[in-house]
């Protein structure tokens, strides 16, 4: 990274940043687009004039995604105050991110300032101007913000703190560890049957299973009812399925046939049988034994565990249950057969799974009453601290409203209406609270009998998009709630107009989800999703990319395999990310029109992060990261696995632990020092040499006292970075733990090295990160520079940490995000991921009944009983809960809808979560592709790989499909299409350190040849001089000293035949920038053999200018100054910006007034060219950009090109000539030749191609 830096700081700092203002419409800004004349011709006109003028009406608002729900909320509020209905002071608008309450004042403000300046009663403009008054102390905000005004209004009856603090989620996180570390050690000696149990299932893992049931249930504190019991006796329970399992296994000492794989299963069997419990093995042998031998406590439990691990045990090394063998036919021992061994083994393992079910649910119950000390130690911890919880604002303030009568009476004359958006995520204890402020029976304080006041509630939401259950807010208590306010003479509106996505999108979606979503099943009704926008072109709005390679590899493989899937799929997304920012040439539209897709316009959405302990967006980055392609995690845990993080943990280790040679080395050879092992042992070498080390290979040590007049300048660097550890090491304890960091990151430069890696701000935001992950750490109770480390340490262990959220709004790069975090948000391209997540999950999740303040879910992996009993409903709402994640995941597209296939599908074994948009992809007819437009040409297989002869399925053919079951297009992609397998990119984790067989003959080969190029580098390094010149003086080469060659064929003549008095060559760039290493190195005499055929490739093209206009070298370093910071994009709104450059420039050159306003003139006249033009929409720009080029024979070419972009079929060079009006044939030939060098040393360093360009300016 210190190497990195170096090169880094020659890129000039104000170097473009990607687009800084990202024109994502708001839903608000879609409603209004055209609205003024089209509102009558709504589908759901009736509805949003309801929402308008009903003002005394309680309303339940369903509005589908993409409605504009917020700003028909937004505009009821306008209309309350605008019509004197009530004060904004009055008006609680409540929602459930920061950002949304911030966007919502954002819009009210706007809308009450349209309406005050369109107004002209004077009464109502009266209210308006009230209401911009009022406006920043509305209750505009969260509902946690909400509860936490209301207790700071009235802490003494809420009995809390006056000063209380709420408390963050790590900072809570970090006081439930204090908690729990406590009550573990003190039950470590004895611990209760419930731990006891968990610790010989688990082992070393018991206390992480441990803190993560405490933490669960610290979250769900105010469902306290206790989890019922099963009656049964443990010890007979496991001895009968024991006996009986044992009695069958022991047959295999009998078996004729020793290797058959079911006598196998059945050795291993018995085998893990005796050892949990030798004494109850003997006595299973025993047909007289009814009773089972004593054991102690520990040994009961050693057998539990072993049965519970029987579900899924395998013979060792492989991975079939045992279970699942079936062996051969045949009589298996003396008065058993195959056929009754197998029945028997059937119905045993159906007894042990309901016996470990019993038994989990037991262990379950005695858990959440052991654990129960920990969440009362927590929440008395958070009062000793004055500090309270998210769950405890909620709490407390229910708490205030039902026990306090006078401050109920009081909130609910103070607030005349309360607003509630995004309503399907309102958890019980949320819709308790606001159907206590809005009865006007104050003596009522039975949620299920709360009535509120006509007119006086309004909640808008979206049950199809009900997808936090995991946050209490289940679709079950919106439609509880809805179903109480509809009896109490509330009335249901539904919005159905979406502005949001295109139309083939919008059918997609009504056609697959239209089915599902039925009202029944944990489902709400389904509304479809009525048009309103128009395609502004005829490219598909619709893709189905089927993933390339389904199949594993081997040749009986006929069906495809989610490992398969899971690595070919994410190599297919990023390859058509690549295409479609590079070389489609496809649009996406906003509030300025349609333009080129950019990479901050496409989302990958997942339906998860982490699957069985991987992080699944790892491949995606990586693929992305192969194509440079720019782009950012959003929300992942995956901060302690990247490069740059690991790297600074490993060097804060060596800062803690001086002495762990191990950290030491990695740091001083990892990223932030980059040092090679040459120069590692170089200096431990001369350690040794000094006698400075006693060792016989001298170890690095930070504190160790270096001889330094004795040390090369060769290690000198290295000996500064040993004496940079050992200072941080000897001040950790006396300076901060971030100023530790930011002076190690300093020091090392970091910020500029990472700052050029592939996505180099995500990982420059990540370091920032754990800096500010040590800020927070401080501002705590701990300051231990070593507990720091610990925390990290065990965050890296335990997959904790979400990456840095480095984009705003407006920033590059592409976005993969989960589908839970994209709600309330949209994006022009959207590419579903992870088809492999599952649909329905393996176990059920959890059962709440909120009247018996009942929460059961897994403790420790064990379910209680009330949620085994209830285990069918729970699934079939998990299952219908996953339909919603895909409709939200659909609805956030706006342009383009990416949907992954399997060209032989549908496969729904491994297309799992989004099978439920089989309906509108797959077609009927599967050879009906034809040509589909903008796209490039397909084959005839939709399958780019697969292990068997394709005539035995009918794939789909690649092509567009026109009217779907939906009646909609879409476009099956052909993955041959796409540029598949690129190299991987990235640092020194991805460098393979051996990657040659040493008995492949080939590696001799390269061998001898490296010793070659060895011989001849080190010849060349011994020279004083290294041969170099510059692009111009090369391109000078062409013309011997008594006059130009034949150049005939190069040359533009004059008209008039003659030829004018050669001018001054304008090659300032070069000349200028080179003069001191021209005039001290010897050029070479004889220029490139292929230099004048490229030179005549280039083009010449001339901007009008005047006739009359100054000349010179001042003015060509004008003019080039100029060009270089115009904006290119805008060349009409540039002369005010071009006019003070001229004057700061101008000043500086000493330039004329005339020369002056040539400029400026010449500058806005360029701007306007074609070349120009094409410039600005390139997908790549450099500007002024240096260009080294070293030639095979040893010689180093420098120079600066003005202008490079890079177009789809490749890159472009303009070089400005401010001389070229009337050139010499000479010059016109020099001007060539250097043009033609560029492009060439473009194409070198790029591999693309490259065209040039003479700009007459």
């Amino acid at each position: 990274m210190r190497r990195d830096a170096e090169r880094a700081d020659g890129a000039r700092e104000g170097a473009e940043r990607a687009d800084t203002a990202h024109t994502q419409r708001t839903e608000g800004a879609q409603r209004t687009e055209g609205a003024e004349h089209t509102e009558s011709a709504l589908q759901d006109a009736e509805a949003r004039r309801v929402l308008r003028e009903e003002l005394d009406v309680t309303l339940v608002v369903e509005a589908a995604a993409g409605t504009g729900k917020t700003s028909e909320l937004v505009g009821r509020i306008a209309a309350l105050v605008a019509g004197g209905h009530t004060e904004l002071s009055r008006v609680v608008a409540l929602t459930f991110t920061d950002k949304a309450a911030g966007e919502m004042k954002l819009r009210l403000r706007l809308l009450l300032e349209q309406r005050r300046q369109v107004e002209e009663r004077p009464r109502e403009r009266t209210f308006l101007t009230l209401a911009l008054a009022q406006l920043e102390t509305a209750h505009i905000a969260t509902v946690h913000a909400f509860c936490a005004d209301l207790l700071r209004e009235r802490p003494i009856e809420a009995a809390v703190d006056p000063a209380f603090q709420v408390v963050e989620e790590e900072a809570a996180e970090r006081l439930l560890q204090r908690e729990f570390a406590r009550w573990f050690e003190a039950h470590l000696e004895h611990p209760p049957e419930g731990i006891r149990r968990l610790m010989s299932q688990r082992g070393k893992g018991a206390r992480g299973e441990l803190l993560r049931a405490a933490r669960s249930l610290c979250e769900r504190r105010d469902f306290r009812a206790p989890w019922a019991r099963p009656a049964l006796s443990r010890e007979a329970a496991l001895w009968g399925v024991y006996r009986e399992l044992h009695r069958l296994a022991a047959q295999h000492h009998h078996a004729r046939r020793g290797q058959d794989w079911l006598v196998r299963a059945l050795a291993e069997l018995c085998q893990r049988l005796e050892r949990a419990a030798p004494s109850w093995a003997v006595a299973a042998g025993d047909e007289q034994c009814s009773e089972p031998p004593s054991l102690s406590e520990a040994d009961v439990d050693r057998v539990e565990a072993t049965l519970r691990a029987l579900e899924r045990a395998t013979l060792p090394g492989g991975y079939r249950p045992l279970w699942d063998y079936r062996g051969g036919n045949g009589e298996l021992a003396p008065g058993l057969d195959f056929d009754e061994a197998r029945a028997r083994l059937a119905a045993l393992r159906e007894q042990l799974q309901q016996l470990n079910q019993q038994l989990s649910a037991d262990l379950a119950a005695l858990l959440q009453a052991e654990l129960w000390p920990v969440v009362d130690a927590y929440t008395q911890q958070l009062a000793a601290t004055g500090s309270l919880d998210f769950l405890d604002l909620l709490c407390c303030v229910r708490n205030l409203l039902v026990g306090c009568p006078e401050v109920r009476r009081e909130l609910s004359d103070r607030f005349s209406h309360v607003f509630i958006d995004e309503f399907q995520d309102t958890d019980p204890l949320q819709a308790e609270i606001v159907l206590l402020l809005t009865s006007p029976d104050l003596n009522e304080t039975r949620p299920e009998r709360l009535h509120p006041a006509p007119g006086k509630l309004f909640v808008v939401g979206d049950p199809k998009q009900a997808i936090y259950r995991f946050r209490r807010a289940d679709v079950a208590v919106y439609e509880r709630v809805k179903r109480q306010l509809l009896a109490s003479g509330a009335r249901l509106v539904r919005l159905s107009t979406s502005f949001r996505a295109a139309p083939a999108i919008q059918a997609l979606v009504n056609q697959c989800f239209s089915r599902l979503m039925d009202g029944a099943d944990h489902q709400p009704e389904y509304v479809p999703l009525e048009n309103f926008r128009e395609d502004f072109n005829d490219q598909p709005r619709v893709v189905a990319l089927p993933v390339p390679a389904p199949y594993p590899g081997f040749a009986s493989a006929a069906k495809p395999s989610l490992r398969a899937l899971e690595a070919s799929y994410p190599d297919a997304v990023a390859a058509f990310i690549d295409w479609l920012i590079q070389g489609s040439g496809w649009q996406v539209e906003d509030a300025a029109g349609p333009r080129p897709i950019a990479p901050r316009d496409v989302c990958c959405l997942f339906r998860r992060f982490q699957a069985y302990g991987s992080d699944v967006t790892r491949p995606y980055v990586r693929a992305l990261t192969a194509r440079s392609q720019p782009h950012v995690l959003v929300g992942g845990r995956s901060l302690h696995g990247r490069e740059e993080v690991q790297a600074l943990t490993t060097a804060l280790k060596a800062i803690e632990w001086p002495d762990d040679a191990l950290s030491v080395y990695a740091t001083l050879r990892g990223p932030l020092f980059g040092f090679s092992d040459s120069e590692l042992l170089e200096l431990a070498h001369h350690l040794r040499e000094a006698g400075a080390a006693p060792e016989v290979v001298p170890r690095l040590h930070p504190l160790r006292p270096l001889p330094r007049e004795r040390l090369p300048e060769s290690v000198r660097e290295l000996a500064d970075a040993l004496d940079l550890l050992g200072e941080l090491h000897l001040g950790r304890r006396y300076r901060p733990i971030p100023e530790t960091l930011s002076r190690l990151l300093t020091a090392t430069r970091a910020a500029a090295g990472v700052a050029i890696w592939p996505s180099g701000e995500q990982a420059l935001a990540n370091l920032l990160r754990v800096i500010d992950h040590a800020r927070r750490y401080e501002a705590g109770a701990a300051r231990s520079f070593r507990g720091f480390l610990e925390l990290l340490a065990a965050q890296a262990e335990q997959g904790q940490g979400a990456e840095a959220l480095m984009l705003e709004e407006g920033s590059g790069g592409v976005r993969l995000m989960t589908i839970h975090r994209a709600k309330g948000l949209e994006f022009p391209v959207v590419i579903l991921c992870d088809p492999g997540a599952p649909l329905e999950a393996q176990r059920p999740s959890r059962y709440v009944d909120p009247a018996r303040e009942l929460w059961c879910e897994a403790l420790g992996g064990h379910a209680p009983l009330e949620l085994l009993e209830h285990a069918a409903e729970v699934r079939a709402a998990d299952a219908a809960e996953v339909v919603r994640i895909a409709y939200v995941a659909a609805t956030r597209a706006r342009d383009l809808l990416v949907i992954p296939t399997i060209g032989d599908g549908p496969f729904t074994t491994v297309e799992r979560w989004t099978r439920v948009f089989h309906p509108g992809i797959y077609p009927s007819d599967r050879r009906a592709g034809r040509a589909a437009p903008r796209c490039p040409s397909f084959g005839e297989d939709s399958v780019a790989e697969r292990p068997f002869d394709e005539e035995l399925t009918v794939p789909v053919r690649p092509g567009w499909y026109d009217e779907l079951a939906g009646g909609h297009g879409a476009v099956w992609w052909d993955p041959l299409a796409l540029k598949l397998n690129q190299p991987e990119l990235g640092g020194l984790r991805q460098q393979e350190i051996l990657r040659a067989d040493k008995s492949d003959p080939a590696v001799f080969a390269a061998h001898e040849a490296w010793r070659a190029t060895r011989r001849e580098r080190l010849t060349r390094g011994a020279q004083i001089h290294e041969p170099q010149a510059s692009f111009t003086q090369v391109a000078r080469r062409v013309l011997p000293p008594e006059g130009p060659r034949d150049a005939a064929p190069l040359l533009d003549t004059q008209a008039d035949g003659q030829r004018a008095a050669a001018p001054p060559l304008d090659s300032h760039a070069d000349d200028q920038r080179h003069a001191a290493n021209a005039e001290s190195t010897p050029s070479r005499a004889e220029p490139p053999g292929w230099l004048l055929e490229r030179a005549a490739a280039v083009l010449i093209e001339q901007v009008s200018i005047q006739t009359d206009r100054p000349r010179g070298a001042r003015f060509g370093t004008l003019m080039h100054a100029l060009l270089e910071r115009a904006e290119l994009a805008a060349p009409g709104s540039t002369r005010a910006a071009i006019d003070a450059w001229v004057l700061l420039l101008g000043r500086q050159l000493g330039a004329t007034p005339n020369e002056r306003a040539a400029a400026t003139e010449a500058c806005l006249s360029a701007l306007t060219h074609p070349l120009i033009q094409r410039a600005a929409q390139a997908t790549a720009l450099r500007r002024e950009c240096p260009v080294t080029w070293r030639t095979p024979d040893g010689e180093r070419w420098e120079g600066v090109v003005d202008l490079a972009f890079r177009e789809p079929s490749g890159w472009v060079v303009v070089d400005f000539k401010t001389d070229l009006r009337e050139p010499s044939p000479e010059s016109t030939l020099v001007y060539r030749c250097q043009v033609a060098l560029y492009c060439e040393a473009l194409t070198a360093a790029t591999g693309e191609p490259a065209i040039g360009y003479l700009l007459g300016v």
